[in-house]
């Protein structure tokens, strides 16, 4: 390995590892062996003088991390079939372009705030979670006709996007856009799109939703009410399927369930409410989710809709002072731990004494806990 001032020339015989170079600071240019095929994990982490980099054609992945805080780093490239590593380039605050390569992983891009256009490789398949999440400046997105898949919140907090038009895009899934503050106007011309939970939450100037080439008028697909009040007054859209979350119980309150156009109470929708004492779930809820009554310490009385086949796990775990609800016939599943800690419920014969403890409620057919949520699926 060879240094000449702030340059590094490591020689053939020189095996790069996990972490080799993690948190030099003062060389701003490398040149790799040249029969490199892999950057390690971590290997250049936090190295914030590195300006540039030759990656030989040899090179087939760029591991989780390898690149991760490479503050001064600006551009880099590589072969088409290059794989990108979790969070590789993430942090990278003063990056204005991107590798051309058809394999990015999650996080790939997150938090490179100066990116401002990017044009997508022609080959790319599926852009995924939180690929280019809180890249504050990215105003404009080129999406190759090969894009037929967006993960969870891939542009998220992208506070700078103004529009994204797609021809090929058949599934978006939950939060893509969400916090997406002056997007304006949004195209999938594919008419039969598939479009997750809340993908516009926080899109507050939103004007035009277009599929198959046509404004749409009515929505079907999951939002949360509060977007849902806002497509109604704010682009004269109606939805039908609309989703209470914890974000609209803040803003308008537990009574906020009553509205008729509620399908479904997300997860942890009331977690930790110290304000009701009763809570009636009414007909048109369809079904609720993990923990959403989590932590309730105050609540006393619940009545659950007729229809509902499942009470989810830690629906009403740590709710300490229920001593009455009213459970449909309709129920076939209590969850894991759904009534933990709620002891003025044991004599209640319609709850099976395992949903009390840790373990199954209905043996082999009952929720294992899993918990898969986003890590920051709340965050801002």
């Amino acid at each position: 390995m060879c240094y000449h001032g702030s340059h590094v020339n490591i020689s053939d015989n020189v095996k790069l590892h996990k972490n080799l170079f993690k948190n030099w600071v003062n060389f701003t240019s490398v040149v790799l062996p040249t029969n490199t095929i892999k950057i390690p994990s971590n290997c250049f982490e936090n190295c914030f003088s590195l300006k540039t980099i030759k990656l030989p054609k040899s090179v087939t992945k760029l591991s989780e991390f390898s690149f991760y805080g490479c503050v001064s780093l600006t551009s880099i490239l590589c072969n088409t079939n290059v794989i990108l590593g979790r969070k590789c380039f993430s942090m990278c605050d003063n990056l204005v372009s991107i590798p051309q390569t058809k394999y990015i992983c999650n996080s790939v891009f997150e938090r490179c705030s100066s990116l401002s256009k990017i044009i997508l490789f022609d080959g790319l398949a599926n852009i995924p979670h939180c690929a280019f999440f809180r890249c504050y400046k990215l105003s404009e997105i080129s999406v190759p006709n090969s894009v037929t898949h967006i993960s969870k919140f891939a542009f998220k907090n992208c506070i700078s996007l103004t529009s994204f038009n797609s021809e090929s895009v058949l599934l978006v899934e939950d939060g893509r856009f969400m916090n997406c503050a002056k997007l304006n106007t949004v195209c999938f011309n594919q008419k039969k799109v598939q479009i997750k939970f809340d993908v516009f939450s926080g899109c507050t100037s939103l004007q035009e939703i277009r599929i198959g080439n046509a404004p749409i008028t009515c929505c079907e697909f999951e939002v949360s009410f509060t977007t849902s009040k806002y497509f109604y007054e704010k682009i004269g859209v109606v939805c039908n399927n609309v989703v209470l979350t914890r974000r609209d119980v803040d803003a308008f309150g537990p009574s906020i369930l009553n509205e008729k156009c509620i399908q479904r109470v997300d997860e942890g929708c009331f977690f930790n409410n110290r304000s009701s004492t009763k809570l009636v779930f009414p007909s048109h809820i369809k079904s609720v989710g993990y923990y959403s009554c989590f932590s309730c310490a105050n609540l006393k009385e619940v009545v659950l809709p007729e229809g509902i086949t499942e009470i989810p796990a830690h629906m009403f775990d740590l709710c300490t002072s229920l001593s009455s609800i009213d459970i449909p016939t309709t129920v076939t599943k209590i969850g894991t731990n759904c009534f933990f800690s709620c002891d003025l419920l044991r004599d209640n014969s319609m709850i099976p004494k395992e949903a009390f403890n840790i373990g199954s409620a209905n043996n082999s057919d009952s929720d294992d806990l899993e918990s898969d949520s986003e890590s920051d699926s709340n965050s801002n």
